[in-house]
């Protein structure tokens, strides 16, 4: 699991949509949201970067940190 710092844009609902993550000292563009998903206490996005590497992203709800349980490309 890697931690990451997640920017996202905040609709109605608060940080609801990942745009862009922070990870190893690289800044990486968000260009599609394939899926969302909640489980007891964290929100989960499988997103695809423009880079083509796809990842999956959790946010913990109510500490508000994000990682990364998942790379699957």
């Amino acid at each position: 699991m890697v931690d990451a710092r997640v920017e996202c844009y905040a609709g109605c609902r608060g940080d609801e949509t990942p745009r862009r993550l922070h990870l190893e000292g690289r800044e990486i563009e968000v260009s599609e949201v394939l899926n969302r998903w909640k489980e007891p206490g964290a929100l989960f996005f499988r997103v695809r970067t423009q880079e083509g590497r796809i990842y999956v992203l959790r946010r913990e709800e109510f500490v508000g940190r994000w990682d990364i349980p998942e790379v699957l490309s």
